[in-house]
């Protein structure tokens, strides 16, 4: 039998089966891309030395705290390898940066002159900045609104190169504001008196006074400055970035609930005499912020409506 007009009857379609084919290997493809396994991508980490409980050195040198437990989480989920150099202050850090030493810092709250060297991640927890006063200074009974008028030409610490530092100038230019290295120095200046107030976020109180043992200072007013941390890489660095992001959006929620609180639940000043606004009363709070960066609005709104 002679099979060959069969065939050239039957080939037309065979190849319109075969294009069909080779288009649906085409749709395919992206997906497979993506499910291959991540090429491991590298990046040199710029620790703090004193940020905690976000980031800080323990006393055999370990860095700890919630920052980095997020950024271990972060590399799990994306294929990073993370080298982590010798914790130093903020400032060293961001010079490093700009010295292209350092690919990745954590804590970061964007402003527009580190958005200059720097891109930022979507932020992963947030806090409110504070005024911090003596326990026994009598500015303490005042009300909000009194607070700044009585600090005029008065000594205020707040963290050099810290994203506060630059609202609070901008803010109270009528204040001799002391910037020094780190929330440590800050307020064991202020318990020691060498200034008249500090300016800190709330979670570096609470873990701070308990970490050193600094008893007698109360958060007495919300400084209108939220700390809405983030993960801050290089501009040269537009590939960590989109590898940090993509981690983090694979982070489950509870493992990113429990390391959260993990390091925000424990927190809680030792000093427990009555204070403006008690320390357990804010761990819920952080709790809830860093959970979910929506109550931010919420926040703006309570400060209008409540004075300590």
């Amino acid at each position: 039998m002679n099979s060959g007009p069969l065939l050239r009857r039957r080939l037309p379609g065979f190849a319109v089966i075969a294009h069909l084919m080779g288009l649906l290997a085409l749709l395919a493809l992206p997906a497979w891309a993506a499910a291959q396994p991540q090429s491991q991508l590298e990046a040199r980490f710029g620790a703090e030395a004193d940020y905690g409980p976000f980031v800080y050195a323990e006393s055999d040198g370990r860095v700890s705290g919630l920052s980095v437990d997020m950024l271990d989480l972060v590399a799990r989920h994306s294929a990073l390898r993370v080298q982590t150099l010798p914790p130093r202050p903020l400032k060293e850090l961001l010079e490093g940066v700009k010295q292209r030493q350092i690919d990745l810092l954590s804590s970061l709250r964007p402003t527009p002159e580190r958005s200059a060297y720097l891109l930022f991640s979507r932020p992963y927890v947030s806090v409110p900045a504070v005024l911090v006063l003596r326990r026994q200074d009598p500015l303490r009974n005042r009300p909000a609104s009194e607070l700044w008028l009585a600090l005029r030409g008065k000594s205020v610490a707040v963290g050099s190169g810290y994203a506060v530092e630059a609202f609070a100038r901008a803010s109270w230019p009528d204040i001799q504001w002391q910037g020094l290295p780190d929330d440590v120095h800050v307020l064991r200046g202020l318990q020691q008196g060498e200034q008249a107030a500090a300016v800190v976020d709330l979670a570096s109180l609470a873990f701070i006074a308990r970490q050193h043992g600094l008893v007698g200072l109360d958060a007495v007013s919300l400084v209108g400055f939220e700390y809405a941390l983030s993960f801050g890489v290089s501009r040269e660095r537009p590939d960590l970035l989109e590898r940090i992001d993509a981690g983090m959006k694979a982070i489950p929620t509870a493992e990113r609930r429990a390391v959260v609180e993990r390091w925000m639940k424990p927190l809680e000043l030792q000093d427990q005499a009555p204070s403006p606004w008690p320390a357990r009363q804010w761990v819920l709070m952080l709790l809830a912020l860093g959970l979910t960066l929506g109550l931010l609005g919420w926040l703006r709104s309570r400060r209008h409506r409540r004075s300590p």
